[in-house]
């Protein structure tokens, strides 16, 4: 089972942000209800993929509009998405979404 507390820590250490804010994201109610239809790696992979908590936010906000028309797994979705613009998934989310502290 994946640790997510762990994974927060992890990645907020790694880019010396605030584990909070992290956490406030990784456990609010939209992305829970993402990751139970992902699996354990591609939650890591997501979370791994984001420069920061508002990153990471912007990304599950996105997929919730395209699962309104794409019923994938999200993380196919997302994938699939950063591939047809030739890009590695964490590329796709900083162009598309944007950079910590910069805009969109």
């Amino acid at each position: 089972m994946l640790d997510l507390d762990q994974l927060i820590k992890t990645r907020s250490t790694e880019l010396n942000q605030s584990p909070a804010s992290w956490k406030d994201v990784v456990w609010s109610e939209p992305m829970q209800e993402l990751s139970s239809s992902m699996s354990d790696g591609e939650v890591e992979s997501l979370i791994f993929s984001c420069d920061s908590a508002e990153q990471l936010r912007l990304v599950v906000e996105w997929l919730f509009e395209a699962l309104e028309s794409d019923k994938r797994s999200p993380f196919s979705i997302l994938q699939d998405t950063a591939a047809a613009s030739g890009m590695a998934v964490s590329e796709w989310i900083r162009a598309s979404l944007g950079s910590p502290g910069k805009e969109a």
